[in-house]
């Protein structure tokens, strides 16, 4: 009940609410625990909450080697592919726009599943967006 009210939360863009309703469970079951990791980090990185997205990053690349029993190796990788996504992501400036679109390719490209990546590729894109928007503002590009 509180994964599923935090994730109405999310999607309506409360990450204050998502964060107090995530910060104060932990899951049991590894598939509950491994969603609402997924949401609190990509929260985090909605409200460029940047110590605490790395800080999360760290402790959530140990707890999916802590329990490679229990998950397949196919959802780790996909998980730790999310991870690394997202911290190219922050690394980049929406002024890099031809470094986002590199992270976009690689991401469209890859041939492993990245947890997410949906989530990733529209982040993507609104830095690539915000760029042109700038860009189209004090007259740098043609129309």
């Amino acid at each position: 009940m509180i994964y599923n009210k935090a994730q109405v939360f999310f999607y309506q863009g409360k990450f204050n609410e998502v964060l107090a309703l995530l910060q104060t469970i932990e899951y049991e079951d590894a598939t509950y625990n491994l969603g609402a990791k997924t949401m609190l980090f990509a929260t985090y990185f909605e409200m460029q909450e940047w110590e605490a997205l790395h800080a999360l990053a760290e402790s959530f690349k140990v707890f999916i080697h802590r329990r490679k029993n229990i998950i397949p190796e196919g959802r780790r990788n996909s998980y730790l592919n999310l991870i690394k996504y997202t911290i190219k992501l922050y690394k980049l400036s929406s002024y890099e726009s031809g470094k986002l679109q590199k992270l976009l390719d690689e991401i469209e490209s890859s041939e492993q599943e990245i947890a997410s990546a949906n989530w990733i590729k529209e982040k993507i894109d609104q830095k690539l967006k915000r760029n042109e928007t700038r860009e189209k503002r004090v007259g740098l590009k043609s129309e």
